[in-house]
């Protein structure tokens, strides 16, 4: 008797999120899996004593309802690990945790310089919330374009 294979696995279609996650900010892009293109949505301020705003992410979650969440891993520029890196590990466990929403990491190196690079361009204010969500579209292209090129090569 012959084994029948498995059909070949499809990948989810669906909204993603980046987050790039600090104490005083979260920035927010969004992407669907069908254009892989990111774009900047919003930033959430965390209150001022600590802590996460939770009930704006809630009804963020609700709102876009994503199939996935890329948090930004702010390493050290050897590669290392940091404070804020721990930070943003145990903020993404708790989103997972609250939300059952699955949770992906992508290195957020050199991101807030590049969203304060195309802020320049494009006349933003240095100072505004809207770097946050910029730098959360970069964290969120960089990993649609990593996922596209394993997948190029074969890997999934």
């Amino acid at each position: 008797m012959s084994a029948t294979p498995s059909p070949p696995t499809k990948r989810a279609e669906g909204t993603l999120l980046g987050l790039d996650f600090s104490l005083r900010h979260i920035g927010v892009a969004a992407a669907s899996t069908v254009t892989r293109v990111a774009n900047p949505v919003t930033t959430i301020n965390n209150p001022s004593g600590g802590g996460v705003n939770w009930d704006a992410l809630t009804a963020l979650l609700q709102q876009w309802r994503p199939i996935a969440v890329i948090v930004g891993l702010p390493l050290t520029e050897d590669g290392g690990e940091q404070e804020e890196t721990r930070a943003a590990r145990r903020f993404g466990r708790r989103l997972h945790g609250r939300y059952g929403v699955q949770v992906y990491w992508q290195d957020e190196r050199y991101t807030t310089r590049l969203a304060k690079d195309a802020g320049k361009n494009y006349h933003v204010p240095r100072h505004t919330n809207t770097l946050d969500a910029v730098a959360a579209q970069i964290i969120l292209q960089s990993w649609l374009d990593s996922t596209a090129q394993a997948t190029a090569n074969g890997v999934q």
